[in-house]
């Protein structure tokens, strides 16, 4: 990929790497991953009528309130009286792995194994086709495009870095390639856009001023060739 030409920019996103790198989990690497998005007003299993002489714990789903009142510890459920079970919907799909690390929190646990993984969202019917073109030309901080290739990704998708979040080693699987069924990545080049964005998001200013300038070229060229006007 030619990182001086404007037209490039989605053009040869991915790249599959040898069967060995299967469970390497590099940065720019693409896995399926168990993905929890919250909910308008958050949902906790309460702990009603506790009996800490009781192993049945009876549970009540219900809305989370900043009020909600303590209850003893509950052994059987690894709850501690100020900690509640949260309630979420989620679903499984595409990551792009942003890094891992072996967390110690608690001198003398196991270290828990956590890889922080941007989301990747398929677009539906109900988005404009304008719509995914502003996504296609970076118009929205929080989001990035991906399209549709073979090796590659299956749709036309964005990442949503609002929704950036860790997840355990047991919840990813690898995401391979079709035909060959090798481990899928981002490109070396889109991976740099993918961090030049992201860090416009996370820090309000580019990581690469080249690659910057380079973006938003492109934008200002794909919205004039779908007619349609820059966001304010």
């Amino acid at each position: 990929m030619d990182r001086g030409s404007q037209d490039s920019i989605c053009d040869f996103c991915y790249q599959e790497y040898p069967s060995t790198e299967r469970l390497n989990f590099h940065p720019g690497q693409i896995y399926s991953a168990l993905i929890c998005y919250p909910a308008d007003r958050p949902q906790v299993l309460t702990v009603e009528n506790y009996d800490p002489k009781e192993e049945r714990v009876p549970l009540l789903l219900a809305n989370y309130s900043a009020k909600q009142p303590p209850h003893y510890p509950v052994a059987s459920l690894g709850l501690e009286n100020d900690e509640v079970l949260a309630v979420h919907k989620a679903k499984k799909r595409p990551v792009i792995i942003l890094g891992s690390i072996a967390a110690e929190w608690l001198v003398g646990k196991n270290p828990q194994k956590l890889y922080l993984c941007a989301p990747i969202f398929s677009f539906k019917q109900l988005h404009s086709q304008e719509f995914v073109l502003r996504v296609q030309a970076f118009c929205y901080p929080n989001l990035f495009y991906l399209p549709f290739a073979s090796p590659g990704l299956p749709d036309e998708s964005a990442v949503r870095f609002e929704l950036i979040q860790p997840v355990q080693r047991g919840a990813l699987q690898p995401w391979t390639s079709y035909p060959k069924g090798l481990p899928l990545a981002l490109s070396e080049d889109a991976y740099g856009y993918f961090l030049n964005h992201l860090s416009q998001f996370l820090l309000g200013r580019p990581s690469e001023e080249f690659l910057d300038d380079l973006m938003a070229q492109y934008r200002k060229e794909l919205l004039v060739a779908a007619g349609l006007a820059a966001l304010s």
